[in-house]
C-alpha cells in the first residue's frame, strides 16, 4: 500500500492522506481522510461528527477506508482510547431549570 497527500481536509484544514494499491495494471484509491478530525471523502468512513469507529463485534474502521477486525492491535487501540474518552469525558447528568 502507498499513501498519497492531499488537499488540506474540508471541515477542519488539517492534513488528508488516502491509501492505495497498485494492483500491476492500475492503482486503486481508498477515500481521503483526515489526519487531524476525522473526515472521510466516504460518509460511512466520516468520524468527524463523533461517530464511534468500534462497532458491534469489537472491530474498528477509519476514516481511510480501512477495517481492523477484532483481536486486531489497531481495534484494541481504538477501544481504549474511546473508553480513555468516556472516562475523562463523562456526560454531565441533564440537571431540571425547576421552572
Amino acid at each position: 500500500m502507498y499513501g498519497r497527500d492531499n488537499d488540506p481536509c474540508p471541515k477542519c484544514g488539517g492534513e488528508t492522506w488516502q491509501d492505495s494499491a497498485d494492483i500491476g495494471v492500475g492503482v486503486i484509491y481508498g477515500p481521503r481522510g483526515c489526519t487531524a478530525c476525522g473526515w472521510s471523502e466516504a460518509e460511512e468512513y466520516d468520524l468527524s461528527e463523533g461517530k464511534s469507529p468500534v462497532d458491534e463485534r469489537g472491530g474498528a474502521i477509519d476514516q481511510y477506508g480501512g477495517y481492523h477486525p477484532p483481536g486486531s492491535s489497531m481495534a484494541l487501540a481504538y477501544r481504549m482510547a474511546e473508553s480513555e474518552e468516556r472516562n475523562t469525558n463523562p456526560r454531565q447528568p441533564s440537571i431540571p431549570d425547576g421552572d
